[in-house]
């Protein structure tokens, strides 16, 4: 730890120091020599060679979520020809923007919502067979054909759920020990640990409900009403498809 004497000299050197190097990768970017970082007390050159050294780790750990991001765009990287937005300041653009909307003193701006997370059914082998796949806008529309699994079938029960989690090891059955943990405070959080595991898949939901407070009172007073009333069925349907399948 560095600790400086504010309205020192040095104090003042690092902070006009900062300024050459803020602006360095933009540079190099451009220039395959150097840069001259010169200011006040501090003359030295970085070579692009260096500076793509020290950022190695840096670059390295974005990696991943770069081509995350282009295989959920549907997109290769070929395909991305130019930076339109700072990516230091798309979070805070995309909020004015949306608040902007929200008041009415944005009208020319056309914001479309997206699946966070990908919509299927279970089907044979339980299996979840997605319909609607993640980053989709919405409103949308899916279908598709299925049929009955056994002959002389005369019920079907179609089970719906929203996720992505599949990352389980192969093991023998009876070996994996999983705990299943889930927390309700407003936003539903499931999560799911194999025992030999320091951590597992987890998945928060924040719209644990499309059900309004009156909507619920209503079904659960015209349920009680009916003869053989079961409470728990109504609820878990209420919130099943909102689970992820783990």
């Amino acid at each position: 730890m560095l600790v400086l004497k504010l309205a020192s000299p040095v104090f003042y050197a690092l902070l006009h120091l900062r300024k050459p190097t803020t602006f360095a990768p933009a540079v190099i970017s451009t220039a395959q020599n150097f840069i001259q970082a010169g200011n006040h007390h501090i003359n030295t050159k970085l070579l692009r060679s260096q500076f793509e050294a020290l950022t190695a780790s840096l670059i390295q750990r974005i990696v991943a979520p770069c081509k995350k991001a282009l295989f959920g765009a549907g997109v290769k990287p070929s395909d991305v020809h130019e930076k339109g937005v700072n990516p230091d300041e798309t979070v805070a653009i995309g909020a004015s923007a949306q608040g902007g909307v929200l008041v009415g003193n944005v009208m020319d701006v056309l914001l479309l919502d997206v699946m966070p997370l990908s919509l299927g059914i279970e089907t044979l082998g339980r299996i979840m067979t997605k319909l609607i796949t993640r980053n989709t806008t919405i409103p949308t529309k899916r279908s598709q054909v299925f049929t009955t699994a056994a002959d002389g079938q005369t019920a079907i029960e179609v089970k719906i759920y929203q996720g992505e989690l599949r990352q389980n090891s192969p093991a023998p059955k009876g070996v994996p020990q999983i705990e299943s943990l889930s927390t309700l405070m407003l936003i539903v959080n499931v999560s799911a640990n194999l025992k030999d595991r320091a951590k597992g898949p987890a998945m928060i939901i924040a719209s644990s409900s499309d059900l309004s407070k009156d909507n619920i009172y209503t079904s659960r007073t015209s349920a009680e009403t009916t003869d053989g009333y079961e409470p728990e069925p109504f609820l878990t349907s209420a919130y099943r498809r909102h689970l992820t399948w783990l």
